[in-house]
């Protein structure tokens, strides 16, 4: 598939955004300029031997890559199969009658691995999640908390998607994630049991907004949300 300016993507484990796609002169090959989330990753702003390709918001931030390395991200079913559905592809897993035991840091979980759909608790730390499942995905209706750290999520209206499949959800991580601003407007009302989100490293200036579009939100980046903050947030943002 054709890798798009403006396209999310993963390279070799470290995420970026790019923003150029084509030759550079004196070399062969297509080649992607990227700018790192991390800007430390970079070497240029786009000017490379006096051509600019491409431009970054920071003077460093970007670098050209052979569009070899560059890898697109999937959708989250594919994701939590990739994760889950095949325990003795992922080292990290070991089956015990019929049983995987899946380590996660200093705690263990116990899960059934023969159906994604009955998990209750969804780690997908840096699997390149980049928008929701199919629109045929069943629902993931026991699962309580879904863990999306780092990975290439950026529209506000992806998340809104996957958040259908998961009713019962009451946990969502997002953090680095680079989100755009999110839009004004209706609070998500079909969202109902999400209480705690988790933000923080997303690019975002402000989470108002958030907060006006969750109305049953209680923590957001692990501090409670007051009563003034709820308020001001849904006179500001919300349709009347």
């Amino acid at each position: 598939m054709t890798i798009e300016v403006g396209e999310r993507v993963m390279i070799g484990g470290h995420s970026a955004v790019v923003r150029y796609v084509g030759e550079v002169s004196g070399h062969p090959r297509v080649w992607a300029g990227v700018e790192w989330d991390d800007p430390s990753r970079g070497k240029h702003n786009g000017l490379v031997n006096g051509v600019q390709y491409f431009r970054t918001s920071s003077a460093r931030g970007g670098s050209l890559v052979s569009i070899q390395n560059v890898h697109r991200g999937v959708d989250l079913l594919t994701a939590i199969r990739n994760r889950y559905a095949d325990s003795s592809a992922d080292e990290n897993v070991f089956v015990i009658n019929s049983k995987a035991v899946e380590l996660f840091g200093m705690q263990s979980t116990s899960q059934k691995q023969s159906n994604v759909f009955e998990l209750r608790h969804i780690v997908l730390e840096s699997c390149s999640v980049a928008g929701p499942p199919p629109e045929t995905c069943p629902l993931f209706r026991r699962c309580v908390s879904l863990n999306l750290f780092n990975n290439l999520l950026q529209r506000w209206e992806d998340v809104r998607k996957i958040l259908v499949y998961f009713p019962r959800l009451r946990e969502l991580v997002l953090r680095k994630n680079r989100m755009d601003a999110a839009g004004v407007g209706e609070a998500w009302s079909d969202v109902k049991c999400l209480t705690d989100l988790i933000l923080s490293d997303c690019g975002l200036t402000s989470e108002s907004v958030i907060i006006a579009k969750l109305p049953h939100l209680v923590d957001l980046n692990r501090f409670i949300i007051s009563a003034i903050e709820r308020h001001s947030a849904e006179v500001r943002f919300l349709d009347k």
